[in-house]
């Protein structure tokens, strides 16, 4: 019988893919098992996004592909327009009520607006180049 983290892969249908290294760890009361990379696990010279920066890209493409300025979108989500650009260029990490209230003002859900960063996190030319297997995008 299968004990601690190698029943935890079974029970939830993963099969080992980690790195030698790496160390994994199970979250929540699902017990989903996330890959925790060491620093050394990175290629060099490449370093992957921040969180901050993956939603930035995707606020900044979600109000592009609307059309609209910064300063509608600040005006309905009730930010100021250099707040807004500052959540745009990743330099600012947003509460969880501003960030619902600038989705609100992009007809998007919240949902929507963190599942579209983290793919585009995801796809990032650093995170694709870090191995196989499931990947913890915010801790």
């Amino acid at each position: 019988m299968a004990t601690g983290r190698r029943a935890s892969l079974l029970a939830n249908r993963w099969r080992d893919a980690s790195p030698p290294g790496s160390v994994t760890a199970t979250v929540g009361r699902g017990g989903d098992v996330v890959r925790v990379l060491r620093k050394r696990d990175s290629p060099r010279g490449e370093v992957e996004p921040l969180w901050r920066q993956g939603l930035g890209d995707q606020l900044r493409a979600d109000r592009v592909r609307r059309g609209e300025r910064i300063a509608d979108v600040a005006q309905r989500a009730g930010v100021s327009p250099q707040y807004l650009s500052e959540l745009e260029r990743g330099k600012k990490d947003p509460s969880s009520e501003i960030l619902s209230a600038v989705a609100g003002a992009l007809d998007v859900t919240v949902a929507e607006l963190t599942l579209s960063a983290g793919t585009r996190l995801a796809t990032t030319r650093a995170a694709s180049n870090r191995g196989s297997g499931p990947v913890c995008l915010a801790a």
